[in-house]
């Protein structure tokens, strides 16, 4: 691994690209069979398969992450409804549905872990199980802070009591592993853009068997076990996780998303992890100096090496942001601090140049 980035170019990968441009993504499915165009999805759920230790059965491709989650809320058979426990400042994809749900009249009571950087998350969460939990819904990497629940912990916390566990792992597939982890939770869902590098417009869901036994309440065509066959007459789910698929999603956005998993899978999400922690750390280094201050430390085992948040008193981070975005630094800004997002093609070159910015401020 160099320390200025790891290497990006799959020659191979972009060639298959180009060709499938050529050959069929300007064409729509006017060149493509039946057949063809279903079997589109596989190479990318084996990639997927290979990523996060499951099995292609147990992948559904999706349009984006919040097809899927919009749906949990009316998949609980609890008939009292029971509790639901999210984070308070998670993304609201998760907590929207849950809102809507009771607006419908579903009878959810609603409980709000609290994300305090002088707080364990993964603890907040966990005091919050109880026998009435019906599902735990959080992200694995808050897309604000960074800061990284440990998986393990609250998955066992909600076995003990029979609720549903559902993962976003939007903010952390692609960058953190998970190996020996096969389905770290009932339902992973991750939106294709972020670290996994593709477009808006995919998603996938890693889905265990357990959560096999609903089935979806977006009943889409390609739901059907032989969605060409074109049945009218029958609602038919396939067995496996393709019946959360609905639609027809863009080939370009499928192919370019498989090509990306080449490269991750190329480099590998430990490589990718060593590398933004390395990058982290460069950062930290310049700054712990000159007032501003992280989330979480670098040591917190709550933190993420490729997400950190600054922040310092009295200062105008708005003013810091625009002026890391006039120097071609993009950031972001979240909840009064700048949001830093380490990818593989970052370099320490680039980590200078942003910490010399932020030290000035």
């Amino acid at each position: 691994m160099n320390q200025a980035s790891l290497g990006l170019i799959d020659k191979d990968s972009v060639q298959k690209m180009v060709d499938f441009l050529k050959n069929y993504g300007q064409h729509g499915n006017a060149l493509i069979s039946d057949i063809e165009e279903i079997e589109l999805l596989s190479p990318i759920k084996k990639k997927a398969a290979e990523l996060f230790s499951c099995k292609p059965h147990n992948i559904a491709i999706l349009s984006s992450a919040s097809e899927f989650l919009s749906q949990i809320p009316y998949l609980l058979r609890r008939s009292n409804g029971g509790t639901i426990i999210l984070v308070d400042s998670d993304f609201p994809s998760l907590i929207r549905p849950w809102y809507g749900a009771k607006k419908n009249g579903k009878n959810f009571q609603i409980k709000f872990a609290k994300d305090d950087r002088n707080s364990s998350l993964t603890e907040e969460i966990i005091k919050l199980v109880d026998s009435k939990t019906a599902a735990v819904v959080v992200s694995h990497v808050q897309f604000s802070t960074g800061t990284r629940v440990d998986i393990k912990r609250v998955k066992k916390a909600v076995e003990q009591v029979g609720a549903l566990f559902i993962l976003d792992i939007t903010q952390s597939a692609g960058v953190l592993s998970f190996n020996n982890q096969p389905f770290a939770a009932d339902a992973l869902v991750s939106s294709g853009y972020k670290w996994l590098g593709g477009h808006g417009g995919i998603a996938l869901a890693i889905l265990s068997e357990k959560f096999l036994e609903f089935d979806p309440l977006a009943t889409g065509w390609m739901s059907d076990p032989e969605p060409f066959i074109m049945d009218t007459e029958n609602l038919n789910f396939s067995l496996s996780a393709s019946k959360y698929t609905q639609s027809t999603i863009s080939y370009m956005t499928v192919k370019g998303l498989e090509s990306s998993f080449d490269q991750i899978l190329n480099l590998t999400t430990e490589a990718i992890s060593t590398h933004a922690k390395a990058m982290a750390n460069i950062l930290f280094e310049s700054i712990e100096k000159s007032g501003w201050f992280l989330f979480r430390s670098i040591n917190d085992y709550e933190s993420s090496p490729h997400i950190l948040t600054l922040a310092k008193k009295n200062s105008d981070v708005t003013h810091i942001y625009e002026n890391l975005r006039s120097e071609g630094i993009i950031t972001s800004l979240r909840n009064g601090r700048i949001r830093i997002s380490i990818a593989h093609y970052n370099s320490a070159n680039d980590l200078d140049k942003l910490s010399g910015i932020v030290a000035k401020g």
